[in-house]
């Protein structure tokens, strides 16, 4: 049998890994040793020991799992044990097991996010090339106007990796388990026009919506959980997560912790049998690793940085593959942040002041599009919306007739506050780290005393604005409805705008394809009053691989981080 290694960080490898690796690949392989991440995590439980606080005053975190874990686990832990933090490294990484499988893994994953290039599970619909819903487990689908009812009818003879028969009971399992408060799914707001799921038989589901939603097809790729394997189960905690069981083109093999995971085709995949029989994922997170890698011949596909791709350009043995992608950067401004709530004006005055070709060409190395709209990429999209294009000139005037002056020191001032903020940037993500240095910079020139910040993770309530990523090749509620409407799941920003608010909700529930588009349409336009990101480019993906494999469709439109290149792979050859 032979193994093509597919390398790099690829979501697909990601979703399986991130749930244990902080654990158990740290105690097995680096016992004795602190890294740099874990330092951060045990200086602020020392830290917050000192303080006898489970929330420091003086010190400002994130609210996500992998720093709520420092304050309930390793805080304690540190009181217990001053003196030895190998000791509460190792006890907190084995607490962290079930944590994390929960967050990262099921709740993250498995219940939808990044659902559009899973190999290991299937929806009831697909994604083709050209990013459109197609049938996936189910044959086909209709919809009933008049009960607001869409009726799903299954493939006959569907199993899961297991061998056990995948039916409507495991649909409806997966569609309650989302919805379900307990599971925390961030995904739930797709979901919540559900009324009711009945299962006539084995292989006909039928789900009744309080109201019409134009992109519940596009949301029934999600996918589909074994009931079997998960019913009375606690989904944080059950051995699913470090094993799991779907119906996708690859089943699990092996999971060396910390270091790849390999797959072997499903034979019984409703889309045929893979041509290729087996695919390990090797974690390799450094970018020029993975280029130095493929071309040493140690793995056979990454995603690579622009610099490595101009590097392989010229290979004979390598392939780079430049694919476009929804997938965009954009300054977002915490709303919730008084400093923002005070000046609710600055998003649309400062986009003028942001020059994105030189950031596409210093940044992206010429690999990127100038962004607009979170619809540039989508058949919705309005070109004839304000593009806020560089003008720092209008900047400055628009900034004077909104009240603020320029002060002697050079910056401008408003009722005796500076014009000035932080923008922060994962420090894991060299391009939103350039960008934010970048956006400060001009941000200087104009008057506004602006700094960069690099981060460990982003702490969304406290922080002022940050880089932020989004976008999708899919349904436009995908990316919209849940991001910018009042308290939504995604809606980081706390941004709210009334109009904004009714716009989306009548383009979810409208049938109607004119209406839908003019209500998009619509939504670009209003958007341009009222911010709620500087937008700043959509980023392209270069992909490298061996000239050999074949399959990969470069004309289809990647998604965030890249990520859709795998949706055939079902299809790809060696030759």
């Amino acid at each position: 049998m032979r193994q093509k290694r597919l390398g790099g960080l690829f979501a697909a490898a990601v979703f399986l890994l991130c749930a244990v690796m902080t654990g158990t690949y740290l105690i097995a392989g680096y016992g004795a040793y602190l890294d740099s991440d874990m330092a951060s995590e045990l200086a602020l439980a020392s830290h917050l020991a000192e303080e006898g606080k489970l929330i420091s005053g003086t010190w400002v975190y994130s609210t996500e799992v992998r720093v709520l874990s420092t304050q309930l686990i390793f805080t304690p832990l540190m009181a217990l044990f001053p003196h030895d933090w190998r000791l509460v490294r190792t006890l907190g990484c084995l607490i962290l097991q079930g944590i994390l499988a929960a967050s990262a893994y099921f709740c993250g994953r498995a219940l939808g996010a990044d659902k559009k290039f899973s190999l290991l599970f299937a929806g009831l619909t697909a994604h083709n090339e050209k990013n459109e819903v197609v049938p996936g487990l189910a044959e086909d689908w209709s919809f009933d106007e008049k009960t607001c009812t869409y009726t799903f009818s299954l493939r006959d003879g569907l199993t899961f990796h297991d061998g056990e028969p995948l039916t409507s009971a495991d649909v409806k399992f997966t569609l309650e388990a989302i919805l379900d408060e307990q599971n925390g799914s961030e995904i739930v707001s797709n979901y919540t026009d559900i009324a009711e799921i009945r299962c006539p038989d084995a292989l006909t589901v039928e789900i009744r919506l309080t109201q019409p939603n134009a992109a519940f097809p596009d949301y029934m790729t999600i996918g589909i959980l074994p009931e079997h394997l998960l019913a009375g189960k606690d989904l944080a905690t059950c051995a699913f997560n470090q094993n799991p069981v779907g119906a996708g083109p690859y089943r699990l093999e092996d999971w060396d912790m910390g270091q790849s995971i390999t797959m072997e085709r499903f034979d019984n995949y409703y889309g045929g049998q893979p041509q290729i029989e087996q695919v390990i994922f090797v974690i390799v997170p450094d970018s020029d690793a993975r280029a130095m890698q493929l071309e040493a011949g140690e793995i056979d596909m990454a995603q690579i940085t622009p610099k490595s791709a101009a590097q392989l350009a010229d290979s004979e043995e390598i392939r780079v593959y430049r694919m476009e992608t929804a997938d965009y950067r954009a300054i977002a401004y915490n709303f919730a942040n008084p400093y923002f709530e005070r000046h609710p004006e600055l998003p649309n005055i400062l986009s003028y002041a942001i020059d994105r070709e030189a950031i596409i060409s210093g940044v992206l190395l010429g690999q990127g599009e100038a962004a607009y709209s979170p619809l540039q990429k989508s058949a919705y999209n309005n070109a004839d919306i304000e593009h806020f294009t560089y003008d720092p000139e209008k900047a400055e005037r628009l900034l004077v007739e909104a009240g603020w002056s320029k002060g002697a020191d050079g910056y401008y001032e408003k009722d005796g506050e500076r014009l000035g903020f932080t923008i922060a940037a994962m420090a894991d993500d060299q391009v939103r780290v350039d960008m934010a240095a970048m956006c400060a910079s001009q941000l200087q020139q104009i008057g506004a005393d602006v700094s960069a910040e690099t981060r460990q993770s982003l702490d969304w309530a406290g922080q002022e604005a940050c880089i932020i990523g989004w976008g999708s090749p899919f349904d436009p509620d995908d990316h919209t409805y849940k991001v910018f409407t009042t308290g939504a799941g995604d809606n980081y920003t706390s941004y709210s705008n009334a109009a904004i608010d009714q716009i989306l909700a009548a383009a979810r529930h409208t049938e109607d394809a004119a209406e839908r588009e003019k209500l998009y349409l619509e939504f670009q336009d209003k958007l341009t009053t009222h911010l709620p990101y500087t937008f700043i480019a959509y980023v392209d993906a270069d992909y490298a691989m061996k000239a050999n494999i074949h399959g990969i469709t470069e004309d289809t439109v990647l998604g965030h981080h890249g990520v859709g290149v795998f949706w055939n792979i079902a299809q790809w050859s060696i030759a």
